[in-house]
């Protein structure tokens, strides 16, 4: 499990670490800091595998971009220069957030990520990838804030397969978090909500 630590208030300095476990439930802190430097907040990890044993992270960078860095044993990071995805001029003016990538078979990569176009604005966005490194945004959201319970905000996300019937077409469903900005400054409730999507191809509904 490779996680977020912050050791103070969300202003402190954050680090990339990793824990282990044999079963899924007990976990055991492994020793070291994965990915860390002075003056910078790295946080929301994502792993992907290659054969071989090469792996790449990606997470945010001071809490605005998001930057990755590779690894030969999952555990020691160099980081790759330039950035996966950095802020762009409307749905994510304010921040690139929260990257969950889904690696599709003979088609190299999606990106699902959260995007705030203000404070009080969030949509959950799409960015495709050959290589994992140079990374094509969609124009518009996949999920965008309307909902009753996501009035306001579509935001921190993962994406998994459903079980399907041989030969049917793949359905992913996407859980995600939502606020309904029913409080002041449009906050409000936050809750867990979910989307599914005929395909990683396809818009999520």
């Amino acid at each position: 499990m490779y996680f977020e630590c912050c050791r103070g208030p969300q202003s402190t300095q954050n680090a990339i670490l990793i824990a282990i476990s044999e079963n899924g439930l007990d976990w055991k802190l492994e020793p070291g800091v994965r990915l860390e430097e002075a003056g910078r907040n790295f946080a929301s990890p994502r792993i992907i595998y290659f054969p071989g044993g090469m792996c790449r992270l990606y997470c945010v960078d001071r809490g605005r971009v998001i930057m990755s860095a590779t690894s030969n044993d999952g555990l020691n990071f160099r980081q790759e220069p330039g950035q996966r995805i950095a802020p762009g001029d409307q749905h994510d003016a304010l921040t690139a957030f929260a990257p969950e990538i889904v690696q599709v078979e003979g088609n190299g990569y999606v990106m699902y990520y959260a995007g705030y176009a203000t404070a009080q604005r969030a949509s959950i966005l799409r960015a495709e990838s050959a290589t994992g490194i140079t990374w094509q945004k969609s124009i518009r959201p996949v999920l965008a804030p309307g909902g009753k319970g996501d009035a306001v905000k579509c935001s921190e996300m993962c994406v998994y397969p459903l079980p399907d019937a041989r030969g049917a077409k793949p359905v992913y469903r996407m859980l995600y978090e939502a606020c309904d900005g029913t409080a002041v400054n449009e906050r409000g409730v936050w809750r867990i909500t979910s989307a599914t999507s005929m395909g990683i191809n396809s818009r999520i509904h």
